[in-house]
């Protein structure tokens, strides 16, 4: 049996008398040979795969920005005094972000766990943006599937960082997740997402300081056999996707 051009095991057939050995006996043999062979080669490069997935989950878990550190400590610094339930509040929902994170496997969990996550999340960079940022939820009530951690965060986060905070004045954020499809959505009416870091996207190339969103983007069509979709509108920018193989079209 080969692996990469390589013999790394072999296959033995006993038979109890030597003449029962017949040519297409022998060919069968080198046959069922070659399909273990393909076997293993693609259970080698399931396991690979399965591997680069922990080690993106892992890099994805690490990257906390300092920045995003740096500003919510500050808020409970500037809360502490004149809003003391505020400020003890926002600690209670970095608390939750920080665990959430530091406890993450890849294991598939339920979409609310994953909803509470992302709450904490914008309640810390609401702390942040004040009246310049508002968050819409558009959820359906009766959500009840699982998905992989970490693959709605980011793209708030994206909408937020790169999306609302360049521009001047307010800015909004809509979380759309339907049962229908299980199809999740979320938008902003930022500053818009360019073309070259969208082509980029799907060229699996890392645009600047996009590490999630390039991240989702990998997970999603491996998992699911379809890229993201991303749209710049005016303004903003709209990026979706299905959890359900051929959720569009139940979509439509």
């Amino acid at each position: 049996m080969w692996e990469k051009g390589v013999v790394t095991g072999s296959l033995k057939i006993y038979y109890c008398h030597a003449h029962q050995i017949t040519n297409s006996l022998k060919m069968m043999a080198v046959g069922l040979s070659q399909i273990i062979s393909t076997q293993i080669e693609v259970s080698r490069i399931e396991q690979l795969r399965e591997m680069a997935d922990r080690a993106e989950l892992r890099a994805l878990q690490s990257k906390i920005n300092p920045h995003f550190l740096f500003n919510v400590l500050n808020a409970i610094s500037s809360s502490i005094r004149v809003k003391p339930d505020t400020a003890r509040q926002l600690i209670i929902n970095l608390s939750r972000y920080l665990r959430y994170n530091l406890e993450l496997n890849d294991e598939q969990i339920d979409i609310k766990k994953e909803l509470y996550q992302i709450q904490d999340y914008i309640a810390i960079e609401q702390a942040s943006f004040g009246s310049k940022l508002t968050v819409i939820y558009d959820i359906d009530e009766e959500l009840s599937f699982t998905l992989p951690s970490l693959l709605i965060q980011p793209l708030v986060e994206n909408a937020i960082v790169h999306g609302i905070q360049p521009c001047r004045g307010n800015g909004v954020v809509v979380i759309a997740i339907k049962a229908e499809g299980e199809r999740i959505r979320v938008s902003d009416t930022g500053s818009g997402i360019s073309e070259a870091v969208i082509e980029q996207v799907r060229r699996k190339e890392l645009p600047s300081r996009r590490i999630g969103l390039l991240n989702v983007h990998q997970r999603v069509a491996l998992l699911y056999g379809e890229d993201l979709h991303i749209r710049r509108r005016e303004p903003g920018t709209e990026i979706w996707f299905y959890l359900t193989p051929g959720g569009r079209k139940q979509a439509a």
